[in-house]
Formats: C-alpha cells, sequence, structure tokens
C-alpha cells in the first residue's frame, strides 16, 4: 500500500466490482478489480485499488 495511506477501519472493509461495458469507442470489454478502504492523514476516506484487470480491448483503452 502506497505512504501516507492506512486501513479505513478494523477489521478492514474490502471491495470487489465487475463491470462489463457492451459497448465503448474500442468495442466491448469487461473488467475486474478489488480494493481496501484507506483513509489519508488528512481524514480523507477512498479505495486503495492496486489493480484492475480488463479484457483486450478494455487494456488497449486504459493503458497510460
Amino acid at each position: 500500500m502506497p505512504n501516507g495511506l492506512v486501513p479505513s477501519a478494523n477489521p478492514a472493509i474490502a471491495i470487489v466490482g465487475v463491470a462489463s461495458y457492451p459497448s465503448s469507442t474500442v468495442g466491448s470489454y469487461v473488467e475486474c478489480y478489488s480494493g481496501i478502504q484507506v483513509s489519508k492523514s488528512g481524514g480523507q476516506i477512498g479505495f486503495y485499488i492496486p489493480y484492475m484487470y480488463v479484457t483486450t480491448n478494455g487494456a488497449i483503452a486504459h493503458s497510460w
């Protein structure tokens, strides 16, 4: 986990998501991700998602 982020709850709160995009500018694709709820030292809460898996078309669209 990146420096400055800590789990926001004990026990930790996790998320898992799967999304199917039947139509987009690169065609259809599916993505899957998992993450953990974290907080920053300033009190901001969000989710740390270390990896997002996508099918080939989505990977091409999301490569930076």
